[in-house]
């Protein structure tokens, strides 16, 4: 889906609303892991509020969308291609915050071990 775009931006390069709005929550130096994050506004966004990003997608072309909209906005993340239901519990905890603002496409039963970290 992200290929169908081409250059563009899926869901364009602005922030999410409501991550924006909640800015004044995130502290320069935390870290955050952006879970689904797609063509990387969300944590180009983070970066830019002077946080340590690691952002991860399933999609590479995604992925390397992120990295090119960092570069345009002149912030440092981390990204790696990735199912987010093979994200080990100890790499969640090790975070100030874990981001999942938009994540399509789960099944019901998947949903149910999407935040089981026990």
């Amino acid at each position: 889906r992200y290929r169908s775009v081409g250059s563009d931006f899926l869901f364009g390069r602005a922030p999410n609303h409501y991550l924006e709005e909640n800015a004044s929550l995130f502290r320069a130096g935390q870290t955050a892991l952006c879970l689904a994050d797609g063509e990387g506004r969300n944590s180009c966004f983070l970066a830019s509020l002077g946080l340590k990003v690691t952002a991860m997608d399933i999609s590479d072309v995604a992925v390397s969308k992120a990295l090119q909209l960092a570069q345009e906005k002149q912030v440092t993340i981390s990204t790696f291609v990735g199912d987010m239901l093979a994200i080990q519990p100890t790499e969640i905890l090790q975070q100030d915050w874990v981001i999942a603002i938009f994540i399509q496409f789960v099944a019901g039963e998947e949903r149910l071990m999407q935040w089981d970290i026990n």
